[in-house]
């Protein structure tokens, strides 16, 4: 199950990556791991014994955020999409 936010400001990767972080922390998340260029940041992790990974892409006008959920992870999708939210927005 994929979520996915569109946010309409410029963002640095670096601090993509610092909301990044926050946010999987509000999951408790661990075996975090990620990779970066200047224009995206791909992440893998675990959070309730679920694996979740996902992207954070740099656009001209903004960025988006995608998480990819499993289904069994289905009750969790409105507390993702608010914390996603809650996290990047300005």
């Amino acid at each position: 199950m994929k979520i996915s936010r569109n946010f309409e400001y410029e963002i640095s990767i670096n601090d993509a990556l610092d909301k990044l972080y926050e946010l999987l922390e509000m999951f408790n998340a661990t075996d975090i791991s990620h990779e970066n260029d200047e224009l995206s940041i791909l992440f893998n992790c675990k959070s309730l014994t679920f694996k979740v990974s996902g992207d954070i892409t740099l656009k001209e006008s903004g960025f988006s955020v995608t998480v990819n959920l499993p289904i069994a992870a289905m009750a969790f999708k409105s507390k993702v999409e608010r914390a996603i939210d809650k996290k990047f927005k300005v």
